[in-house]
């Protein structure tokens, strides 16, 4: 009974997380003018997600350190992540929605 419940779980939160992924468009369009606003800025995203997991992760005792190793993948990733999201808002404001998605 626990097992169905975890699957049941997982599979609710992985819907939300693409609905909420896929209704990033129609945000962007009615939110977006012509400016690049902080909201569309990575860091502030990023800030706010932090701000709600922390406390979760932090009392389940579930941060881990990253490895020297990993740190350069890291880095990397955050970079080409952070230049991803000028093009993706211009996208959504000057294309139609369902083919700025799939670009």
């Amino acid at each position: 009974m626990e097992n169905n419940l975890k699957k049941t779980k997982g599979i609710s939160l992985i819907l939300i997380s693409a609905l909420m992924f896929g209704s990033y468009g129609v945000w962007s369009r009615l939110m977006g003018g012509q400016d690049f606003g902080a909201f569309y800025q990575g860091w502030t995203r990023a800030f706010i997600i932090v701000l709600i997991l922390f406390p979760f992760l932090y009392f389940r005792k579930e941060i881990v350190k990253i490895d020297k190793n990993d740190r350069k993948w890291l880095v990397v990733f955050m970079i080409f992540t952070s230049l991803t999201q000028a093009p993706i808002f211009y996208a959504f404001n000057h294309m139609d929605i369902g083919s700025a998605t799939l670009a």
